[in-house]
């Protein structure tokens, strides 16, 4: 059996609430408020929830621009393209921040460096990939030393914590993604957190202000999910699918793997799309609460798959194992793995049955959409052209995950 890269985490309840709201037969009225005094609870801040992750950091930077008259929006160019769209929609402007050595963050040094040299800044943003960042805490210490706000970005780290402090806990305000792929799903999904009470309150004026998403919209996202379901069941992807994209990737069909990046229309946002100004249903908030309850079992899972990786994967010459220590606090949403010949191990992992995938990131500050943005970030540059992303996901056999390792490990010498 060949297990796909990854699995959406909805489960079939979940599906079955999103069927009876779109009939009618219930409107899990309430669930919204729930939603945000069970994230409040956890984080020990006030809690707005969105339609998606980034209209949030859009409306929390056009008031952060607002309030103190300051552009400038510190961030690692290694991100999703449409995040740094929403700093230039909001009026911002993005300056972005090589990544430090082997890590996938920017570190202390980078930032403070940012900071002698920018004079107009009011906002950075952190993201934390898989781990927390290694160096928040003194970024952190940095910034609220500059009086500027840290931003942390929590869209694939959400459960994850940092020296006993949940991720999202930390910094003046945080977002959380809670979209089809992430570890705690629906359709779409996203929420702010913070401890300033008149910008949640000015986040929830802005929010009521919108129209609430249609029945017909969460119809068609629901189907739209039980087809991933159905190309990613590991029957039907041994069968077909995998072959199919296999072949794609082993002869270039540029088509056949355009239809997997989840980026694949990279242009320059100067407003904030009119098809991103929806309000949150109720049965999308009952639906995240439902998976709530799995997220801390479901992180151990992908925690043990993890540190199995890092063991078996540390000390080969030509790998670069990003995320050590694994910890259990770690979100780890897919392992992060740096190879020299990145290309050559994927088709060499494909060809043996281990699904995995080029990470979809980019590095930003190169993009033709950004030109007028754009930054030297050489390490940046290297990290999208060496990532290679391993499964974790609950359900995902540790004996697929010990034959991956084995097959990189028999390509690559250990260090002398």
């Amino acid at each position: 059996m060949i297990y796909p890269r990854f699995r959406l985490y909805t489960r079939f309840l979940q599906y079955l609430q999103a069927f009876v709201y779109i009939l009618g037969f219930r409107r899990y009225r309430g669930t919204r408020q729930t939603l945000e005094q069970t994230l409040a609870a956890d984080l020990q801040r006030e809690v707005v929830v969105f339609n998606q992750c980034r209209v949030g950091i859009y409306h929390v930077l056009n008031e952060l621009i607002r309030r103190t008259g300051r552009q400038e929006v510190l961030m690692s160019p290694y991100t999703l393209f449409d995040v740094v769209n929403m700093v230039i929609a909001a009026g911002g402007i993005p300056r972005f921040i090589d990544v430090d050595g082997e890590s996938l963050h920017p570190g202390l040094g980078s930032f403070s460096k940012a900071l002698r040299k920018k004079k107009n800044v009011v906002a950075a943003l952190v993201t934390h990939y898989h781990q927390a960042a290694p160096d928040l805490a003194g970024i952190h210490a940095l910034l609220k030393k500059s009086g500027i706000p840290l931003l942390e970005d929590c869209a694939i780290a959400f459960g994850g914590s940092y020296r006993g402090s949940k991720l999202g806990a930390i910094g003046e305000y945080s977002f959380f993604s809670f979209g089809r792929m992430k570890n705690v799903s629906t359709f779409f999904g996203g929420a702010v957190a913070s401890r300033d009470s008149s910008m949640i309150e000015h986040l929830e004026q802005v929010d009521a202000g919108y129209p609430s998403i249609t029945r017909m919209q969460i119809f068609k996202a629901l189907i739209y999910s039980l087809i991933i379901e159905t190309i990613t069941h590991p029957i039907t992807w041994t069968l077909f699918f995998h072959h199919f994209f296999a072949y794609g990737y082993k002869n270039q069909v540029r088509w056949i793997e355009f239809l997997i990046r989840p980026d694949k229309d990279i242009a320059l946002k100067t407003e904030l799309p009119d098809s991103y100004k929806l309000r949150i249903s109720d049965v999308q908030c009952a639906m995240i609460l439902r998976g709530l309850k799995r997220e801390k079992s479901d992180r151990l899972k992908r925690v043990a798959l993890a540190r199995l990786y890092s063991e078996q994967l540390g000390g080969l010459e030509g790998i670069v194992v990003p995320c050590e220590p694994v910890l259990e606090s770690d979100p780890m949403l897919e392992f992060p793995v740096l190879a020299e010949d990145r290309d050559q191990l994927f088709l060499r992992l494909q060809s043996a049955g281990i699904d995995c995938r080029k990470y979809y990131y980019r590095d930003c500050a190169s993009l033709p959409a950004f030109q007028q943005y754009a930054a030297p970030c050489p390490r940046v540059r290297e990290l999208e052209d060496s990532l290679i992303m391993l499964s974790v996901y609950p359900g995902y056999p540790i004996r697929r995950a010990r034959r991956a390792a084995r097959i990189i490990r028999e390509s690559h010498r250990a260090k002398a």
